[in-house]
């Protein structure tokens, strides 16, 4: 007798602030006095399986820090990369030497190598997505412990085991110079974008250029104008991660239809070909960062004012798309 067919549909659309979504709940041991951990992070998505660990991303609480007892004490990643994009409270962020306060709608990039710490002015709500860092890694383990034997996973930080697979380093406290959030180049602001393409229905803009993420990646924030429209190549090479920031941006996959609206993700496998509809201005980031935006958008915008008659051209269009991984088959209001 033949088995029946069973298909494993993934969970495209992730609401942030549904707790059905998260995959688990995890925090350091408790360290303060006021019997709270530091921080409290539920995990959306575990990273991939390829060599760079992609596609991480939690949700954090990080908690008002204690002024009495407050030393910075900056650490360091030698192979993570960390983006994390502050959505409310307030935070001085320390980076190699300089301080500065953050504020909700401002996102920061962690490079291997660059020390860094917080100071936390109330609770404060981080979302962060992580390439090639360790400190995911034993989580599923240790709450495993915690949730059979209470006071196991702190018995395993003590036992220095986390240490053996965590890239974290701590650095002695040193003084920082207070500075303002343009002058910090870790930190960045849609409205202080890296390159900003205008297009029929769309802005894009750089974030996080691949240079500062081992050529693996990038980060583009994308403002829809109502009406726009997007549609995939029938096979789409990569995975794709989208962080709706603003709006309702309707998307369909096969035929199924959903709409993604703030704080949603939107996690699309590979070779599964899709479309978007803006319902309203609308604004995305672009997680997954695999198409090399930044250098498709300076071919294409520079051929369609230089060069009129390559523009008119498919078949020209189609070569600057394959060369920078582009995999949308058309777009515009």
């Amino acid at each position: 007798m033949a088995r029946p067919i069973k298909v494993n549909v993934p969970r495209y659309l992730i609401d942030l602030n549904n707790p059905e979504h998260w995959l688990y709940t995890a925090s350091p041991p408790i360290s303060r006095a006021d019997g709270r951990p530091s921080e409290e992070m539920a995990v959306f998505i575990r990273p991939d399986d390829s060599g760079q660990k992609l596609f991480a991303m939690t949700d954090s609480i990080m908690y008002k820090s204690d002024p009495a007892t407050f030393v910075m004490r900056p650490h360091e990643h030698h192979i993570g990369y960390e983006t994390w994009f502050l959505d409310s409270g307030s935070a001085d962020l320390y980076v190699n030497g300089q301080v500065t306060r953050l504020e909700p709608g401002s996102l920061y990039h962690m490079q291997p190598y660059m020390l860094h710490s917080m100071f936390m002015h109330e609770d404060v709500k981080f979302r962060g997505f992580f390439q090639h860092w360790s400190g995911t890694d034993n989580v599923p383990i240790t709450q495993l412990m915690e949730h059979y034997q209470p006071g196991l996973k702190a018995k395993y930080w003590e036992a220095g085991l986390q240490g053996l697979v965590s890239d974290h380093y701590i650095h002695e406290s040193f003084d920082c110079v207070r500075v303002s959030n343009e002058e910090m180049s870790a930190l960045r602001h849609p409205d202080r974008p890296l390159a900003k393409f205008e297009l029929d229905g769309v802005t894009v803009k750089l974030m996080v250029g691949r240079w500062e993420c081992a050529g693996v990646r990038e980060i583009n924030y994308f403002e829809f104008k109502e009406g726009f429209k997007a549609e995939t190549v029938e096979f789409p090479l990569y995975r794709e991660l989208y962080y709706v920031r603003e709006g309702k941006i309707k998307f369909k996959i096969f035929s199924d239809e959903f709409i993604a609206y703030k704080d949603c993700l939107v996690d699309i496998p590979k070779y599964i070909a899709h479309s978007i509809e803006a319902l309203t201005d609308s604004a995305m980031y672009d997680m997954g960062g695999m198409t090399c935006w930044y250098n498709f958008l300076y071919d294409y915008t520079t051929i369609l004012k230089k060069y009129p008659e390559r523009a008119n051209d498919p078949a020209e269009i189609e070569t600057v798309k394959k060369t920078n991984g582009c995999q949308i088959k058309s777009f515009g209001l």
